[in-house]
C-alpha cells in the first residue's frame, strides 16, 4: 500500500508565547483505513475534497461573504467543503466509524479527536501549570484561566465569558430557552447536566454513597451536604 505521512501534533504552550512544536511520523494506510496510535479506524466515504483557495474569488477563508448556503436551514458557509460537512447534520450521515466502540462521526477530524478517549493521548500541554488536553479547543479555553481573557460578551447584560459554550448557556437565562427535554415527563431544562440529574428521579440511580451510614444520593452536591451533616454531629459529640 502507498505510504502516507500523518502528522502527530505535540503542543506545549505558555500563555505568553504560545509556541507550537510538531513532529511527523510516517504510517502506512489504505484509502479506506487509517491508523491512529495503533487503533484502526475506517470510513465508508471520504470527506468532500476541500476547494482550492482562489484569492480572486469570494471563496476565500477570511472573507465575510458566505455564498454557499444550506438548503435546509439557510446557514451560510465560505467554502463548499464546509457546506458539504454541515449537510451531514441534517442527513444524519456519519461515514467515519470507530473500531473500538463502534461510534460513528461526520468527519475524520471528529473521529481522530474521539480516538484519544481510548488511547488516553493528550498532546496539548500547558507550560504554566502542566495540565494536558486531548483537543486544541479545550487547550485554548484552558489558557484563558491564566490570561484572564474573556472574549465572549453577552449582548444583553454585557457579562463576559471565557468560552462560547458558557456564553450560549448564559444567554438562555435571557431567552428562557430550555432545549433539553425529559423523555419521560417532558420537563425541559436549560442545561444538559440538569436534565441528566433530573432523569435519575425516573431511573432511581443513586451513584453517590455515604461511607459512614451507607445512604445513597443522586448528585454529588447532595452527597457532600450529607457528609457535612455527619461532620457537624462528630463535632457536637466531641464538645460534650
Amino acid at each position: 500500500p502507498p505510504q502516507v505521512k500523518e502528522e502527530h501534533e505535540e503542543m506545549c504552550v505558555t500563555p505568553q508565547k504560545e509556541q507550537l512544536t510538531t513532529s511527523t511520523k510516517s504510517k502506512a494506510s489504505t484509502p479506506d483505513e487509517t491508523q491512529d496510535d495503533g487503533i484502526a479506524t475506517s470510513s465508508k466515504s471520504a470527506d468532500p475534497p476541500p476547494k482550492k483557495k482562489d484569492t480572486n474569488s469570494s471563496d476565500v477563508i477570511h472573507t465575510v461573504d458566505k455564498p454557499f448556503n444550506c438548503d435546509v436551514c439557510g446557514k451560510g458557509f465560505n467554502r463548499q467543503y464546509n457546506l458539504d460537512l454541515h449537510v451531514r447534520v441534517h442527513t444524519g450521515e456519519k461515514p467515519y466509524n470507530c473500531n473500538v466502540c463502534d461510534r460513528n462521526f461526520t468527519s475524520g477530524v471528529n473521529l481522530k479527536k474521539h480516538i484519544r478517549i481510548h488511547t488516553g493521548e493528550k498532546p496539548y500541554c500547558c507550560n504554566d501549570c502542566g495540565k494536558r488536553f486531548a483537543s486544541v479547543s479545550s487547550f485554548k479555553n484552558h489558557l484563558r484561566v491564566h490570561t484572564g481573557e474573556k472574549p465572549f460578551k453577552c449582548s444583553v447584560c454585557k457579562n463576559e465569558f471565557a468560552t462560547r459554550t458558557t456564553l450560549t448557556r448564559h444567554i438562555r437565562i435571557h431567552t428562557g430557552e430550555k432545549p433539553y427535554k425529559c423523555s419521560v415527563c417532558d420537563k425541559a431544562f436549560g442545561l444538559k447536566t440538569d436534565a441528566k440529574v433530573h432523569m435519575k428521579t425516573h431511573t432511581g440511580e443513586k451513584r453517590y454513597k455515604c461511607k459512614t451510614c451507607g445512604e445513597q444520593f443522586t448528585t454529588w452536591i447532595k452527597h457532600s451536604r450529607h457528609r457535612d451533616f455527619h461532620r457537624s454531629e462528630e463535632q457536637s459529640s466531641s464538645c460534650t
